[in-house]
């Protein structure tokens, strides 16, 4: 976001330009952001105040850079970033410095939010969290204490190419035709982003999201605002004398619209700031109402106020929760450390004269964030684990694996060539004549991948595995919104079947209860043929199906392990080491814990077939459920990284409880 008013410049012209009500509407925008950010029912669309500060942000530097003279384009150069460094990086520096302590203190696992910090720092976030997001097994963006940062990477980004724009179309150089040149490309600019937001808002919503190109066009709304009433466009003209406390009112209307329609709000919130700016004048209600005092002050500390709020809000989901009781004081923290920032920080640092030479200025601001990297490095590796305050974990230190083979097995959907012939790229074929362990299935199986392939080494077998998210192996029934998943793990099946031999270990493992149950929501599937099957017709299909292919592969000297699920956290959105109960968080959500028995007698449902199956000769039952997650009648989610994964050391847990169980058996393996 454009942080600060013109107010604090040291320049004439830049006093000239201040806009008081700007202020004002930065703090509705950053109040909107903070409601959205404690409870999400409270203001649905309450985080459109930050597309509300991209306008502003646009409508601020094109007004900064419209009166500012330069010898040249280095001079012009130097001079814009130079004042961005200065207004961006002290407080940015100062958040992540303190906020990286605290998250190291009281969260066991902080290396997502350290490299998100470290991103924050060059004006990258936005891109290292669109990487994240990708991620099946992301940290919840909840438990990340820099997710707020994003916005300010798309800024950043902008302000890489804005000042040439503003330079060769002579806007800058105050040319006669400069500020059309500069409206006409900014305008074409701002169609084409649009257009390409509106398209990956339905094919990869993410990108939408976190990408600059895609939120160009709002701070080029901000810009061709700007534009419009400098020149006293004609349509400007009209929409200036348009009542702006009726506008104040349509913003906060748009803030209640139901998430499900972000695009439109989207692109309506941009279109009233872009009016509420155009038509803001002294002696109107709306004036008045964004010009009170408190209101202009929540809007002059509203950069620190943005990066603290998600800070406090953050640690606090590590720590004692947001609870109703706990509001007042999170508030206050917010406000504390926004004033703290804003005064000893962000305007002392503004206001002063780094260098006298601007290039040295810049080479501050750039050895300052390149010391809080450096900082934060130090963090996940020379004191990595040295400042958590809370109890260590036994199991993940007695399990965690130091060293693994990190294998990354073949998925269906992105190696689809190796996946559907179960190549040797899809794990190790380092024993020659030696058994080989199959590891098939979806993303439930994928999350043994190192302890089974560790295995595997420790035994000299070799291994391969191949596996798609959310996608049932072996193909007996069609997930109809997955059809390729069915063709793709048919030609797994074949292939498999064509390799497997005497000796080789298939572990076979998917989200069956959830697929079965509705867990995940309505799910439709149907047979080949493409006729409909309800739930019990589909897991009836399916299970039918598994054991003639498991008995298919013993009947080729192969040994068969289906694995069964443990307990599912449907509420749980957040990483798991936020359920475990520590001094500090003596109150875990109460997402975190499910009622035992009635998960087991639904599960059990499911999986009713399994008793008469397994033999625990060639085949066999791997039963996920185990004392340290479900006892005395309830289920915890301390080991999951997500509603129904695993830790990895906790994989590794589950993985050695049933290896040492089953060892004899599958240890014969070895000598075939």
């Amino acid at each position: 976001m454009e942080t600060t008013s013109s107010k604090n410049s040291t320049t004439a012209h830049s006093k000239s330009a201040y806009r008081v009500d700007i202020d004002g509407l930065r703090a509705l925008a950053v109040i909107a952001v903070i409601m959205n950010h404690f409870n999400k029912n409270l203001l649905p669309s309450g985080y459109l105040g930050v597309d509300i500060f991209f306008v502003i942000s646009g409508f601020v530097i094109t007004s900064s850079l419209s009166k500012r003279p330069s010898k040249n384009f280095g001079d012009f150069l130097l001079g814009f970033y130079t004042r961005r460094i200065k207004r961006l990086v002290p407080a940015l520096v100062f958040c992540v410095f303190i906020t990286s302590i605290l998250v190291c203190m009281f969260s066991a696992i902080p290396e997502t939010s350290l490299w998100t910090g470290m991103a924050s720092l060059f004006g990258i976030s936005n891109l290292y969290l669109l990487k994240d997001s990708t991620d099946y097994f992301a940290t919840s963006t909840e438990l990340n204490t820099f997710v707020q940062t994003w916005s300010l990477g798309v800024e950043e980004q902008f302000y890489f190419f804005f000042p040439f724009m503003v330079w060769f179309t002579g806007f800058s150089r105050l040319t006669a035709k400069g500020a059309r040149n500069l409206f006409w490309v900014t305008g074409v600019l701002c169609v084409a982003s649009l257009v390409v937001f509106i398209y990956l808002s339905e094919t990869h919503e993410h990108a939408a999201y976190f990408l600059m190109p895609t939120r160009l066009w709002e701070l080029g709304a901000g810009c061709l605002v700007f534009l419009g009433l400098k020149n006293a466009a004609p349509f400007f003209g009209v929409i200036k004398n348009f009542p702006p406390l009726v506008v104040i009112v349509a913003v906060i209307a748009v803030l209640f619209i139901p998430i499900e329609f972000k695009v439109q709000a989207t692109i309506t919130m941009v279109l009233l700031t872009g009016l509420l700016i155009a038509s803001l004048r002294p002696d109107t209600a709306g004036y008045k109402l964004l010009t009170c005092p408190p209101v202009v002050y929540v809007g002059l500390i509203s950069y620190s106020l943005y990066l603290w709020h998600w800070s406090v809000l953050s640690i606090s989901r590590w720590t004692l929760g947001i609870h109703w009781w706990f509001v007042p004081i999170q508030i206050t923290l917010m406000l504390l450390l926004a004033v703290v920032s804003y005064r000893y920080v962000e305007t002392p640092l503004r206001r002063s004269e780094w260098s006298s030479v601007r290039w040295k200025t810049i080479g501050y601001g750039l050895a300052a964030s390149a010391s809080a990297v450096g900082f934060l490095i130090g963090l996940l590796t020379l004191f990595k684990g040295h400042l958590y305050a809370g109890a260590i974990n036994q199991l993940e230190e007695r399990y965690g694996m130091k060293s693994s083979p990190n294998i990354e097995i073949c998925n269906v959907f992105e190696d689809t060539d190796a996946a559907t012939k179960i190549a040797p790229e899809c794990g190790f074929d380092r024993y020659y004549g030696r058994p080989t362990i199959y590891l098939l299935g979806d993303s439930h199986i994928h999350q043994f991948r190192n302890s089974i392939s560790s295995y595997a080494v420790s035994k000299k077998i070799n291994f391969r595995g191949v596996w798609g998210n959310y996608c049932l192996f072996p193909a007996a029934v069609v997930q109809v919104e997955k059809v390729k998943c069915y063709k793709l793990q048919k030609q797994v099946e074949k292939s498999l079947l064509e390799r497997v031999k005497k000796g080789d270990i298939i572990f076979i493992g998917n989200a069956l209860y959830a697929h079965f149950s509705g867990y995940w929501g309505d799910q439709l599937y149907a047979d080949p043929n493409g006729n409909s099957l309800t739930y019990e017709d589909a897991s009836e299909r399916y299970f039918q199906h598994l054991r003639a292919f498991a008995d298919a592969l013993v009947a080729k000297g192969a040994k068969v392990v289906v694995y069964l699920d443990s307990a599912q956290f449907d509420k749980l959105y957040t990483d798991g080491s936020n359920c475990d109960p520590q001094w500090f968080r003596p109150f875990p959500s109460k997402d975190c814990f499910i009622d035992s028995s009635v998960y087991l007698h639904r599960r059990n449902k499911v999986f009713s077939w399994v008793s008469g199956w397994a033999d625990d000769v060639n085949k066999f039952a791997w039963d996920a459920i185990d004392s340290t997650t479900c006892s005395d009648g309830v289920c915890r989610a301390s080991h999951y990284v997500d509603g129904n994964h695993f830790k990895d050391y906790y994989a590794n847990y589950i993985f050695s409880v049933f290896i040492q169980k089953h060892s004899s058996v599958l240890n014969s393996s070895k000598n075939h």
